[in-house]
C-alpha cells in the first residue's frame, strides 16, 4: 500500500512552446519539450511517461505528461518554472493545492511542506521536503548531476522518509525509499 502511495508521489499540442530569453529550459528542472520521454524503472516494473503538451505563459509552463504503464494511461499535469515544479492533475483529478516537488532556485537547506488528503479521505499525509547537496547520482539511463531531496510523509501508523534526486532539464532519475528505489531508466529529449 504505502509503494503504491509513494510512486503516485512520483510518480495536445504538436509543437512546444518556445523558451522565453534568457531562459534555459535545462535550469528548469523538468522537460518542456513535446515528445520528451522518460522510461522509469522499479525493480522489474517498467513505465514510460511522454510530454504530449506544453503551454507557456508568462515564464510558466502548463505541462501535460502521458503515463503509460501496461494497458493503463495516466495524464498528469505539471507547472513548471523558475519557482519549481508543481503537480497540478493527476488522473484528470485536479490537486486541491498544486504539489510543489521541487522549490526553485536551489538553495541547499530549503525546507517546504505539503499536505493532502490521501485517497478515500481517510487520513491528512503530510510531506516536509528538504533540499540537500547537489551530487553526481548514476542511474541506468547514465550519470547526471542532480539535487538531492530528503523528505519524510507522515502517515497515520508512522512517518515514511524518501530521497529523490532531480536533474536539470530532466526531472527526477531516482527515488529512493524503505521498500526500494524508483530509477530512470532512459530519457529522450
Amino acid at each position: 500500500m504505502r509503494l503504491s502511495i509513494l510512486v503516485l508521489f512520483a510518480a495536445s499540442a504538436a509543437i512546444a512552446a518556445p523558451v522565453p530569453k534568457g531562459e534555459k529550459p535545462e535550469e528548469l528542472y523538468f522537460p518542456v519539450q513535446v515528445g520528451a520521454k522518460w522510461v522509469m524503472a522499479i525493480g522489474r516494473l517498467t513505465w514510460t511517461e511522454t510530454v504530449t503538451k506544453v503551454q507557456e505563459k508568462e515564464g510558466k509552463y502548463n505541462v501535460t505528461v502521458s503515463r503509460e504503464q501496461g494497458d493503463a494511461t495516466v495524464e498528469v499535469a505539471y507547472e513548471v518554472s523558475k519557482d519549481g515544479v508543481f503537480r497540478t492533475s493527476w488522473a484528470g483529478m485536479e490537486e486541491d493545492k498544486p504539489r510543489l516537488f521541487l522549490k526553485l532556485p536551489y538553495k541547499e537547506g530549503t525546507t517546504w511542506t505539503h499536505e493532502r488528503i490521501q485517497a478515500g479521505g481517510r487520513q491528512n499525509v503530510v510531506q516536509t521536503h528538504t533540499m540537500g547537496k547537489q551530487e553526481e547520482v548514476e542511474v541506468p539511463a547514465g550519470k547526471y548531476k542532480a539535487i538531492r531531496v530528503e523528505s519524510v510523509v507522515e502517515f497515520l501508523d508512522g512517518p515514511q522518509k524518501l530521497t529523490e534526486w532531480y536533474a536539470a532539464g530532466i526531472g527526477m532519475i531516482k527515488m529512493e525509499f524503505s521498500d526500494g528505489a524508483i530509477e530512470l531508466k532512459e530519457f529522450t529529449r
